[in-house]
Formats: structure tokens, sequence, C-alpha cells
């Protein structure tokens, strides 16, 4: 693949990942609750300094929010189910109920019930969503080196887009790994293509990362 055909594999590509890839990323790292305070929130910590350890964090995952609204997997984000128990308890204490009732109301039993209720009817629809962008790369990548060539040395951007993605997607270790789950157990040979790329751009060995769930 030369010249024109290969930037305009490359562009047509590029655009399909960004389209595809962000929102599975937002949604695991962001959106998710448990993932987002676990992980997400503490590996920020770790390269910003005060006070935008505060204050980024945040703005990202309300960027995050924004991006995938439309997807309609609030279920993900424990967060604002909590903010509307709250609001409910506030609405019902300004109410003429007797604050005994209200207290004696068993309300972690019933949000933690609707959480994992939640969370579950979300996972189906989020496999489908992975499937979408990683299906697709992995019929792109079949058993070549790269995704658009098999010569050694030909890394295009796509590539390197395509690495980013992924690795967000394997590495790190969250409380709710669906994602990484997703890929390792359905999609070996990309995992494999993530290994071999971050090792010859980074020197990095992920062969580890992967094994990490594979029998969950």
């Amino acid at each position: 693949m030369e010249g024109r055909t290969l930037l305009t594999h490359v562009f047509s590509y590029t655009s399909f990942l960004e389209t595809h890839a962000q929102p599975l990323i937002d949604l695991n790292l962001y959106v998710s609750s448990e993932n987002y305070h676990a992980s997400t929130r503490p590996a920020y910590s770790h390269i910003l300094h005060w006070p935008n350890t505060w204050l980024l964090p945040p703005q990202r995952r309300a960027a995050a929010k924004a991006r995938t609204g439309h997807l309609n997997f609030s279920s993900l984000d424990l967060d604002t189910v909590d903010q509307d128990e709250d609001k409910k308890s506030q609405f019902a204490a300004g109410t003429e109920i007797p604050k005994r009732l209200i207290r004696s109301t068993p309300r972690t039993t019933t949000t933690s019930l609707a959480k994992k209720k939640g969370q579950h009817a979300a996972r189906f629809r989020l496999d489908r969503l992975a499937e979408g962008l990683l299906g697709p790369l992995n019929l792109l990548l079949k058993a070549k080196r790269y995704l658009l060539s098999d010569e050694e040395k030909r890394m295009t951007s796509l590539d390197c887009l395509a690495l980013g993605y992924l690795a967000l997607a394997m590495v790190p270790e969250v409380p709710q790994p669906w994602l990484s789950i997703k890929m390792k157990q359905g999609y070996p040979d990309l995992c494999r293509y993530v290994e071999d790329r971050a090792k010859e751009c980074f020197g990095l060995d992920l062969s580890a990362a992967r094994g990490a769930d594979r029998d969950r």
C-alpha cells in the first residue's frame, strides 16, 4: 500500500478510531465512578501538582460525561445515583413525613441493589459498544505487524493513535475491568499488537498486564 492509498486509509481509520474509541475510554475511566475514583483520579495525582490535582480531574470527567451523555450510560455514574438519592431524602425531609419513618427506610440496601442492577443491564450494551471498535480493528490487523502494513518499521500515525487508545483499554487496573476483559478474552491478536508496539516504541513489557484479567 503506497502513496495516496495509504494516506486515505490512515485518514479514514483515524476518524473511525476517534469516533469509536474515545467514548469507550470516557465510559471506562471517567464516567464509571468506581474506576474514576479508584484508578483515574489517583493516576492524575501522580503526575500533577496542587491545585491541578483538584481542578483538572473533575474537569476531564465532566467533559467525558458530556461527550457520552447521548449514549445513556448514566448507571455507571454512581455519584449521580447517590446525589439523586440525597435529593429524594432532602425532599422527603421537607414534607410532613415523620423523620423516624424516613430514617427507617433501608436506603443503603435499596440503593446498592439499584446500582448493581443498573450496572449489569449496562454491561451487555457496553460489550456491544466495545465490539464496534475492536471487531473492525481486529479484521484490519489480521496477522500483520502493523494495522496497514506487514513491512518492518512501517508504523503509521494510525498505529500510534491505536496504541494509545488500546493501551488505555487494556492496561489500567480498575475495579470494573469490563473493557480490558472484553479485549483480552475476545481479541488476543489486538492485545499482542499492543504489547509488540509498546515494546517497539517505548521498551515496555505489557505481557503481565494482558494476563491480569484472563481468569475473571
